[in-house]
């Protein structure tokens, strides 16, 4: 996860994890060769129902938006992009895994 985040959150265990800034992001960017082309990708416990062991994903845009960072109920983390007190900025890189 990405994001810029400087509010308290109530409804996630902050303390659970810390989200990568921008800054931390462009220190590592900025040490290798532009021209190289970036692909994401996210590991599986044990294969995944189409047996693969990670699934690779390509940016389809980074954006800026409002939203407030929360779990759902059964732990996931989850973005609510609607206005609130909790609400805050984050950059938030859209990716897909059909490229």
């Amino acid at each position: 996860m990405l994001g810029i985040s400087t509010k308290e959150r109530t409804n996630y265990n902050a303390g659970e994890c810390e989200l990568m800034k921008v800054k931390e992001l462009q220190e590592k960017l900025k040490n290798l060769d532009p021209n190289f082309e970036v692909v994401c990708y996210k590991e599986n416990e044990g294969l995944d129902d189409k047996g693969r062991g990670f699934v690779l994903f390509d940016i389809v845009s980074i954006d800026l938006k409002q939203a407030e960072l929360t779990r759902i109920n059964n732990g996931i983390p989850y973005l609510k992009f609607d206005q609130s007190e909790l609400t805050e900025k984050f950059a938030i890189l859209e990716v897909t895994e059909d490229f």
